[in-house]
């Protein structure tokens, strides 16, 4: 039986405790900075958003997971409002790691291994692919290597929350609703940022000084509303429309009108590897759907495209969207393509001359804290299959795959139709995301694990029940 924290007294007492607890050392911590000391500025954010996350844990509250979501997909906006408050703009900062430090609080609830759906050989193959990637990471590439180990494990305990945790399918939906809805309410700020462009962002984008973004005025930029940029804001709203499609529950109370918003925050991003991921999802989706359930789905796009290309035209910024769009016609002549493209050629062989793998941060963004003379230095490569190949190494490559595949399988024999079909969708869906994106970490490790441990979830009575 699924206990609600509020049903318990000492449960109470502890949350309140907690919370006060938080309070007082949040409190301590802000006067502290009367100092002008930015390190105890950051730190007491830092504590602000974090402490709830393990006293949500720690009382075995059914929130603590949605929330440890709500804080991957809207920490990067906190660190930077911090950053504009203090005026100091920094690669990494305190603040930047409240994702990655709330999500070590899914480790006082996750539960021992048991045979349900999933093989448990699978886990230890997953787990032990990240082990060796984790202590090559740290040994050959330092900083580079720590960061990308807390970047890329600790999205990794969402899924073994999911998988060792008994819940019901009323709760699993409740976390589905819940990603939905920032999903919304992340689109229409992503309105907001392109038309307006608040300080903060504006303060950020001149200090990141990404050059694949845009220009740092209004209109003139790819949105990336809440998050580091415009492809893990990509991948969140590409993973969140799948479900508001397939499903009508989840999608309320938003109704189509939310698709609608979604769908045009995606056209701001401008990234085209993300609405052909969208399409190989949805096209998955219905296949893996019930047969009465695949004819709703073809009409909700029917609608979707109509009101769409009715809508178009409306849209600011609509040129710079359609000439995205038409490069897909004429890909072999788009300057980034070709660009990803040589790149691929020249990381590939330098991987292949290291067989037993160089660990976690040795390709991506993370390489930008090591030695820029050395392998960890292709901090420009986005391709998953490459930073699976370089992260794991040939037999480590083999691990991580297997486990994937006997993983995609037990979703595969899931009761509950709805979430089989969701998790089987994100499992195809991820070879597509591998294209384009450099490593399974961060955000978009967070969104792949989320829903690729739905179906495999076990219920309270230990047998997967039916909606």
């Amino acid at each position: 039986m699924n206990v609600h924290i509020f049903e318990k007294p000492g449960s109470i007492l502890k949350l309140a405790g907690g919370t006060a607890l938080l309070l007082a050392l949040s409190s301590g911590l802000g006067l502290m900075t009367v100092r002008n000391t930015e390190f105890m500025f950051q730190l007491s954010i830092l504590a602000l958003f974090v402490m709830p996350a393990f006293v949500l844990s720690l009382t075995r509250s059914q929130y603590v997971l949605p929330y440890v979501v709500s804080l991957w997909i809207l920490g990067p906006e906190v660190r930077r409002v911090a950053d504009w408050l203090t005026g100091v703009y920094s690669e990494v900062s305190l603040v930047s790691l409240i994702p990655q430090i709330a999500s070590l609080a899914l480790l006082l609830a996750i539960k021992p291994l048991k045979e349900q759906l999933y093989s448990r050989v699978s886990v230890y193959l997953l787990i032990g692919a990240y082990v060796y990637a984790s202590v090559l990471g740290i040994a050959f590439n330092k900083a580079a290597g720590a960061f990308a180990v807390l970047n890329t494990v600790t999205p990794l305990l969402v899924f073994l929350y999911l998988i060792t945790v008994k819940q019901t399918n009323e709760w699993r939906t409740m976390v589905i609703k819940v990603y939905i809805g920032l999903a919304v309410f992340c689109s229409v700020y992503a309105w907001i940022q392109y038309m307006v462009l608040p300080a903060w962002d504006h303060f950020w984008l001149v200090g990141a000084d990404m050059t694949s973004i845009g220009k740092a005025e209004p209109m003139g930029f790819r949105a990336f509303s809440t998050l580091n940029s415009q492809v893990p804001f990509a991948i969140f709203l590409c993973t969140a429309l799948v479900p508001m499609i397939m499903n009508r529950v989840w999608r309320s109370p938003y109704g189509l009108v939310g698709v609608l918003i979604v769908v045009s925050a995606l056209a701001l991003t401008l990234v085209r590897g993300a609405w052909i991921t969208l399409i190989v999802a949805i096209a998955a989706s219905i296949l893996f759907s019930k047969s009465k359930n695949r004819l709703r789905s073809l009409l909700i796009i029917g609608v979707i495209a109509a009101a769409g290309s009715q809508l178009m035209p409306y849209i600011p910024g609509m040129d710079r969207i359609s000439s995205r769009v038409t490069t897909l016609g004429s890909i072999q002549e788009d300057y980034s393509y070709n660009d990803r493209m040589g790149m691929f050629s020249r990381a590939l062989p330098m991987i292949m001359k290291n067989p037993l793998g160089q660990g976690f941060g040795s390709i991506g963004r993370s390489t930008i804290l090591g030695d820029k003379g050395s392998f960890a230095g292709m901090q420009s490569v986005d391709n998953g299959y490459l930073a699976i190949l370089s992260n794991f190494g040939a037999v480590g490559t083999l691990c991580f795959l297997l486990a994937l595949i006997l993983m995609y399988k037990a979703a595969r024999k899931g009761a509950n139709p709805h979430f089989k079909a969701l998790s089987s969708t994100m499992y195809v869906q991820i070879l597509v995301i591998f294209l384009f994106v450099g490593s399974l970490s961060g955000f978009n490790a967070v969104a792949f694990w989320l829903f690729a441990a739905l179906a495999l979830m076990p219920e309270p009575d230990g047998i997967e029940g039916k909606e």
